[in-house]
Order: C-alpha cells, then sequence, then structure tokens
C-alpha cells in the first residue's frame, strides 16, 4: 500500500475519533480494526481540540485521499437515502479504491487484515496501467462527483459534530 494511504488511513482514524458514537458504531468492526493496522505508524495526525470546526478540518487539513476514504464510508455506512445516483457514486468509489489497491481494508474479510505493500514488477505495471486507461472514465467521474461528496461530508460532520 502507497504511503499516502497509510497516511490517510491515520487521518481517517483519527477522525473517527470525533464522531458520534452512533455512526462510529454503524462502521464494522473489522474495518474499523484493517484501518488500526493499516495506519501508517509514522505519520502522526492529531486533530487540535480548539479547532473550531471538524468541517474545516476536512476541507483543509486533509489529505485528497483521506476525503475519497472520507466519502466512501459515508456512501457505505452513514447514508440512509436510497437515491440512485448515491449507490452509482458508491461504485465508481468502489472501483477506484479497488484499483489504488486499498479496497480490501474495507471489506468484512478478516483472512488478512494488513494489507502489503505494493512490490509490482512489469506485468504488474502494464497490467495497472491497461486498467487505468480501461477505467479512465470512472476515475474522471469520481473526480467530477468528488466535491459533491465531500460537502455532504461535511454537512454530515457538521450535524453529528465531536463525539463524546
Amino acid at each position: 500500500m502507497d504511503k499516502k494511504f497509510r497516511e490517510a488511513l491515520s487521518e481517517i482514524y483519527e477522525i473517527l475519533l470525533y464522531i458520534d458514537q452512533k455512526s462510529f458504531d454503524e462502521i464494522p468492526f473489522e474495518v474499523i480494526f484493517k484501518i488500526s493496522e493499516n495506519k501508517s505508524k509514522e505519520y502522526d495526525f492529531k486533530i487540535d481540540e480548539n479547532e473550531k470546526e471538524l468541517g474545516e478540518i476536512i476541507e483543509n487539513k486533509i489529505s485528497e485521499e483521506t476525503k475519497e476514504i472520507l466519502a466512501y464510508l459515508y456512501l457505505k455506512y452513514w447514508n440512509k437515502s436510497d437515491d440512485e445516483n448515491l449507490q452509482k457514486e458508491l461504485v465508481a468509489l468502489e472501483e477506484t479504491m479497488k484499483l489504488q489497491g486499498i479496497y480490501n481494508i474495507f471489506t468484512l474479510d478478516m483472512e488478512s487484515p494488513i494489507i502489503e505493500d505494493r512490490k509490482e514488477s512489469n506485468v504488474d505495471e502494464k497490467n495497472n496501467i491497461d486498467n487505468k486507461e480501461s477505467n479512465n472514465e470512472l476515475v474522471v467521474h469520481n473526480e467530477n462527483i468528488f466535491v459533491k461528496i465531500k460537502n455532504i461530508i461535511i454537512k454530515f460532520f457538521k450535524r453529528f459534530g465531536k463525539k463524546d
């Protein structure tokens, strides 16, 4: 797994400590465990208790990878809408996460909770390039919908506030 995704998982883990208990409990234990096991051991991301709003932290201080994972968590576990467009966005995010090699963290399979760092051979690189080219429309679509999902997440965290 890339360093940037391990750091994103560190940011996600810290953010999860600040959401309300009900929302936290909606994420399966297996997923939270795998986030904890795969987060960066070197990257120390902390939320300052004096921050004005969690929404501002989400907007300004976290990586794009973290925002993508938050969007996924929202669509997968916290979204109660039957909106067909949101379901399509969830599928698109899952496909992107598979390409990035991080989707297994968000499955309930506990056989291998730790995702190894990628060691790609020339064949793997060629396959990744082919996959990226064939899924180019999907990746572009994700970039276009990300702003909308980010706004939904910010509204969600503003509504639920800090976990007591």
